[in-house]
Order: C-alpha cells, then sequence, then structure tokens
C-alpha cells in the first residue's frame, strides 16, 4: 500500500491522476475523488498441488473532503491533547498540585497521547525545575538555671 500511496503522490505531480466529479445539493460540479488505476496478478494454491490464477484490478482512490475530515480531526485531537499534556505540568500557585514523580508524568503524558490516538505525532521535552528557599525565624534561647 505504501508503494501505492507514493506512487499517487507521484502522479498527482505529474498531473496524471484521474478525476472523478459528481453534482452536490446545489447543483454545483465539485471533484468527488482522484485516483489512478493498478492492475495485479493473484495466485491461490487448492491444496492438492493445483494453482488457480488470475489478475485483478485495483482502485487507488483519494476523496479531498473525506481527506480535508481526517485533517481536522487529527488537528483537533493535536490541539486537546497539547492542552491535557500542558494541564499535567500547571503553573505554581496557590490550589495547584506539582507532579514530582517523573515515572507518573511519563506515564501520565503516555496515557494523554493514546487516548488522543496521537502517539509519535507529537514531541514532548520537560525539565524539572527546583526551588529552594530558607526561611529563617526569631532565635529562642533557654538560660540553664545556673546560667540565670
Amino acid at each position: 500500500m505504501a508503494d501505492w500511496i507514493t506512487e499517487g503522490i507521484r502522479k498527482d505531480r505529474d498531473s496524471e491522476l484521474a478525476r472523478i466529479f459528481r453534482g452536490n445539493h446545489r447543483e454545483q460540479t465539485v471533484l468527488a475523488a482522484e485516483g489512478y488505476e493498478v492492475e495485479r496478478s493473484c495466485c491461490l494454491e487448492d491444496g492438492e498441488g493445483g494453482k488457480t490464477a488470475w489478475s485483478e484490478r485495483v482502485l487507488v482512490l483519494r476523496s479531498p473532503l473525506h481527506a480535508a475530515q481526517q485533517t481536522a480531526g487529527l488537528e483537533k485531537r493535536l490541539a486537546t491533547a497539547a492542552k491535557k499534556l500542558a494541564a499535567l505540568t500547571p503553573a505554581r500557585g496557590r490550589g495547584k498540585r506539582q507532579m514530582t514523580d517523573e515515572g507518573m508524568l511519563v506515564e501520565a503524558m503516555d496515557n494523554v497521547l493514546k487516548e488522543q490516538r496521537v502517539e509519535g505525532l507529537l514531541r514532548i521535552d520537560w525539565e524539572q525545575q527546583i526551588e529552594r528557599r530558607t526561611h529563617y525565624g526569631p532565635v529562642r534561647t533557654t538560660l540553664s538555671p545556673a546560667e540565670k
């Protein structure tokens, strides 16, 4: 199938694809599909040493409308995944819980990518930022009875 797709891309670049048009609900002629035909030979062994051979036509088609719907769906899933990934590490603030365990964070990110079906399509980089503050308070000393 990958070879058929590559061939289709080449034929599209060279304007060699057959185009199929149809009328829409506004009585306009629109492109329904574009593609090309391939003929391939097939063979089947019947178990008794005999073979049956035939050739079949394969139509490799692409629907622009379906491709546009698939693209819109993918873009929506990518945006949702990016939003959910950003929510895993909110900015510090009152009531905001930070994940401190790297394993839990990686697992949560993998779950988001699987849920949105975008594994391998987003690159995620993160770094841990640690802020330490030392607070000094009043020094209290107690005197022993001998020092009083």
